[in-house]
Parts: C-alpha cells; sequence; structure tokens
C-alpha cells in the first residue's frame, strides 16, 4: 500500500508543477518528441543541455518533491552524467512516462478553466485547477 501512496504524492507532484509552469513542460514535450523523431548528432549537445535546463528548472519548482522528471536532468545534461549513447534513451523513457502521466491524469481528474471574467473569454491566459 506504501508503493501506492508514493506513487499518488509523485503524480500529486508532477500535476501541480506542470500546472504552475505549463509553458516549460509544453517545450520538453517538443524537444522530447524532436529527439523521438530524429535528431542530427551536431545538435546532440544543445538539444541536451536545454532538456536537462528545462528538466533542473522543473525539479526546482517541485520544492523538494519527488515528480516523474526526478533524476532525469543528471543523466541527460551533457556536463554531467549523460552521454550521447544514452541520450535519446533516456528522452524516450521520459516522453514514454509523461505520455502515461497524461493519459492517467486524464482518466483520474477533470481540468476545468476558471476565468476571471466575460472579458478574458477566450484568450490563452485562463488559469487551470485540478478538480479531483
Amino acid at each position: 500500500m506504501a508503493q501506492v501512496s508514493e506513487f499518488k504524492e509523485i503524480y500529486f507532484a508532477t500535476s501541480r508543477v506542470i500546472c504552475e509552469n505549463g509553458s516549460d513542460y509544453s517545450r520538453l514535450k517538443e524537444l522530447l518528441m524532436d529527439v523521438e523523431d530524429f535528431l542530427d548528432i551536431d545538435a546532440y549537445h544543445d538539444a541536451a543541455k536545454e532538456i536537462s535546463d528545462l528538466l533542473e528548472e522543473l525539479e526546482l519548482q517541485s520544492e523538494g518533491e519527488r515528480t516523474i522528471f526526478s533524476g532525469y536532468a543528471l543523466e541527460i545534461n551533457p556536463e554531467a552524467k549523460g552521454k550521447a549513447q544514452t541520450f535519446r534513451y533516456f528522452c524516450r523513457e521520459l516522453l514514454f512516462r509523461l505520455k502515461n502521466f497524461c493519459v492517467h491524469r486524464a482518466e483520474t481528474f477533470r481540468l476545468r478553466c476558471v476565468r476571471g471574467g466575460s472579458e478574458n473569454i477566450g484568450r490563452s491566459s485562463a488559469e487551470v485547477k485540478l478538480i479531483s
């Protein structure tokens, strides 16, 4: 039962980080999908550095809680532990986990946009809250 509780804590922390950092999360997914499709070896270092920087920012925003992003920055960062040989593997693994997270999130939570008033209708600045 403790494993289920830990799993829920990780998913709730990940949800919070994603809701608070939507643009970083979107950029991360975009980069991971680019790596999954095709990435020229000449672009490896820049892509790995950008992905690891985004992961570090998302980890920082988690305020010490474990999330799906935990640990990947170190494995991907070419200036730390990351290697070109394992880069694609870790990116694909993270993308797989994020896809599963999105499926789980869609099945578990109802998302509702909370808007400040009728003047904000149709604008992308709406606040999104998780409603369980």
